[in-house]
């Protein structure tokens, strides 16, 4: 014990009651004990409700993405042909300039 904290125990005394094997045993139990949390009814058909509309944002997304990656697709021919088009008028420009 810590004469100033008589409700302590020092890291020392901690040690000597904790044998190898008991701690061992104690970590398999933690490991095979699953952690559960009890909520109410109410929280849990409000968390359902909630992943559900998560699932549902996550299409949406996906959607978007796929829209934005089409869009994309066609908008690239179009650049290189904008960009064609300015070159062909400078070449033209500085031919006859």
């Amino acid at each position: 014990m810590d004469p100033r904290w008589p409700w302590k125990k020092k890291s020392s005394d901690k040690a000597d009651t904790l044998s190898p094997a008991a701690s061992h045993g104690d970590q398999e139990n933690s490991l095979k004990k699953p952690n559960y949390v009890q909520i109410s009814i109410e929280s849990y058909s409000c968390l359902t409700g909630l992943e559900n509309q998560v699932k549902t944002y996550e299409k949406q997304v996906q959607a978007l993405e796929n829209e934005i990656n089409d869009l994309n697709e066609k908008l690239s021919p179009l650049k290189l042909q904008k960009k064609l088009s300015r070159v062909g008028k400078r070449l033209k420009q500085r031919l006859w300039h």
